[in-house]
């Protein structure tokens, strides 16, 4: 099975992993932008506990998730800033940073899958993106391991 890499969009300040996954955009994108399958998905191990939102993911939507970081539990609320239903997705916290995933079809049941953490902030916030940059490239591989892992299943 061909893993996630770590990868370079030459785009300061966001720091990406991709990978190619034998399903359509549609299905791929099904799971993504499902809120209560990102705990199964999740690459950090910070997603845990009780999810709150829609089913379905769209432009605007807002979506809770309890998360653990450090042994301590929290719950953020995501805000949908991003959408273009089965090729891209991006959601924010409280943060102006974005968790993004950009889906490209590679034939009938192949996808591309980008996933990026955009610290593209104002000056205010640098210092939590820049704590995020630590982490979030291996966190993204692995939650895109997982997401080909599901995707190809179903």
């Amino acid at each position: 099975m061909m893993k996630a890499q770590i990868i370079d969009l030459g785009i300061d300040r966001v720091k990406s992993a991709r990978i190619v996954i034998q399903a359509s955009t549609q299905q791929i994108f099904a799971v993504i932008d499902n809120p209560y399958m990102h705990a199964e998905i999740d690459g950090s191990g910070m997603v845990k506990g009780k999810i709150k939102g829609p089913l379905v993911l769209v432009l605007g939507s807002k979506f809770g998730v309890g998360m653990k970081r450090f042994g301590f539990p929290y719950r953020t609320l995501n805000k949908v800033v991003e959408y273009k239903k089965d090729e891209l997705i991006a959601w924010n916290n409280f943060s102006p940073s974005r968790w993004r995933y950009q889906l490209k079809a590679d034939g009938k049941y192949s996808t591309e899958v980008t996933a990026s953490y955009d610290g593209r902030v104002p000056l205010f916030f640098h210092w939590y993106a820049s704590r995020e940059f630590k982490w979030a490239p291996e966190a993204l591989a692995k939650t895109l391991d997982r997401l080909k892992e599901i995707a190809e299943q179903s």
